[in-house]
């Protein structure tokens, strides 16, 4: 009777953290698809369902360069063109790290956070952990 009650509370808990791992697994998105979602929503992200959402976003760097208080910024797009879509920030210094070491053209996945961009001819991604 104790080792059966035992393996119903095992069960229910794997269960329970299958079913929260489930629900954490960000959105998988193109960052394509998401500029145009962003353009649809009259380029504003507060109106998109990923604002402020985590989200598995892949891209192509165009290029990284330092904000207003040095840290890295990367300029992202989508491959075979050089339209700037998104502007991602690494959520710590590793991360600020691989991202400036990462050449231009190449493809990343990373789980990002979008921000709030209004009228800008780009999003913010932000809180940015890069995936091999």
């Amino acid at each position: 009777m104790f080792k059966q009650s035992i393996k119903s509370v095992v069960s229910v808990g794997l269960v329970l953290a299958a079913s929260l791992a489930c629900a954490a697994a960000p959105e998988k998105v193109d960052l394509g698809a998401l500029y145009d979602s962003y353009v649809e929503h009259n380029q504003s992200s507060m109106n998109m369902p990923q604002f402020k959402q985590e989200i598995l976003v892949s891209g192509t760097v165009l290029g990284v360069s330092k904000n207003f208080s040095g840290d890295p910024v990367m300029n992202a797009g989508v491959a075979d063109s050089d339209e700037e879509l998104a502007r991602l920030t690494g959520f710590d210094a590793d991360e600020s790290k691989k991202m400036e070491a990462m050449a231009v053209g190449t493809d990343f996945n990373a789980v990002c956070v979008l921000g709030m961009t209004m009228g800008s001819d780009f999003m913010a991604l932000s809180d940015c952990v890069f995936k091999q």
